[in-house]
C-alpha cells in the first residue's frame, strides 16, 4: 500500500474510534476490518491486544446451494452467524426480501439447520439478526428465543445473540433512526452477547454497512446508541466497531 494511502487509512480509522468513544465507552472495545471489496465471507473480530474473539461467517446458513461448504475454522473463537434467508443463493439473494423468511418456512429452516449442529457446535455459534432474514425484529428474535429455550428446558438455544444493530434498518428507517435503535437495544439489549457498531448508506433499495462515520446515520442516531448501550445493555458486553479494511483505502 502506498504511504498516502496509508496515512489515509490511518486517519479514517482514527475518525471511526473516535466516533465510537463515547458509545463505548468503560465497555471491552472488539475491532472488525475487512478485506477490500466488501463481500468477504470471513471477517475476524479482535480485542485490544490483537487477540481473535469472533470469526463472522457472511454466508447464508440456510442456502441450500451452499450446503456442502465446510464450516469456517474459529481456533477456539465463537462464530457469528445469519439468522439467514430462503431468498436463494449467497452472495446476490443473501439482502433479497422474501415473505418466506417470515412464514412458517423460515422458522423451519433454522431449526432444522441449528438441530443438525451437535451440543458444542450450537453453543458456538452467535445468532445475527438482519431486517430481512429469518429474525428480523425484536419480537421475531425474542419469540424465537425463547421458543427454543423452553424446548431445551431453559438452555440458550444457541452461544448468543450478536446484536447488529445496522443490519436491523431499512432505508425507510432512516429518518427517525434514532428511534429503531434505541427500540432494538430496549428491546434486545438484555439477550446481547456483543453489540456491533456500524454506518449504513443507501446502496439502491437496502442499506450498507460502512465504518461509523461514513454513512448516513447523524448524530441523533449515534447519541440514540450511546444512551440505549448504557440503559438497556449490561455493562460488561464488548462492543464490535466496523474499522475501514485494509484494502481499500
Amino acid at each position: 500500500m502506498a504511504t498516502d494511502d496509508a496515512t489515509e487509512l490511518d486517519a479514517r480509522i482514527d475518525r471511526c474510534l473516535d466516533r465510537t468513544a463515547a458509545i463505548v465507552a468503560d465497555r471491552p472495545r472488539w475491532v472488525r476490518r475487512d478485506g477490500a471489496g466488501g463481500g468477504v465471507e470471513r471477517a475476524e473480530v479482535v480485542d485490544d491486544a490483537g487477540a481473535v474473539r469472533l470469526v463472522v461467517d457472511e454466508r447464508n446458513p440456510l442456502d441450500e446451494s451452499a450446503g456442502g461448504a465446510p464450516p469456517l475454522a474459529v481456533d477456539g473463537a465463537s462464530l457469528v452467524v445469519w439468522s439467514g434467508s430462503l431468498a436463494g443463493p449467497f452472495p446476490e439473494h443473501l439482502e433479497t426480501p422474501t415473505p418466506l423468511n417470515w412464514m412458517p418456512p423460515g422458522g423451519r429452516a433454522l431449526a432444522d439447520w441449528l438441530d443438525r449442529l451437535d451440543e458444542d457446535a450450537r453453543a458456538r455459534r452467535w445468532i445475527r439478526p438482519h431486517a430481512r432474514h429469518v429474525l428480523s425484529d425484536p419480537p421475531s428474535v425474542r419469540a424465537w428465543w425463547r421458543r427454543r429455550a423452553e424446548a431445551a428446558g431453559g438452555t440458550p438455544p444457541v452461544g448468543g445473540l450478536a446484536l447488529d444493530l445496522a443490519a436491523l434498518l431499512e432505508p425507510s428507517m432512516l429518518g427517525d433512526a434514532d428511534e429503531h435503535l434505541r427500540l432494538h437495544l430496549r428491546n434486545l439489549g438484555d439477550l446481547a452477547s456483543v453489540v456491533m457498531l456500524a454506518d449504513v448508506r443507501i446502496d439502491a433499495d437496502r442499506c450498507r454497512a460502512v465504518p461509523p462515520g461514513e454513512g448516513a446515520l447523524g448524530p441523533s442516531a449515534w447519541e440514540a446508541m450511546r444512551a440505549g448501550l448504557a440503559d438497556f445493555v449490561a455493562p460488561g458486553v464488548p462492543v464490535v466497531v466496523l474499522l475501514p479494511g485494509t484494502g481499500e483505502a
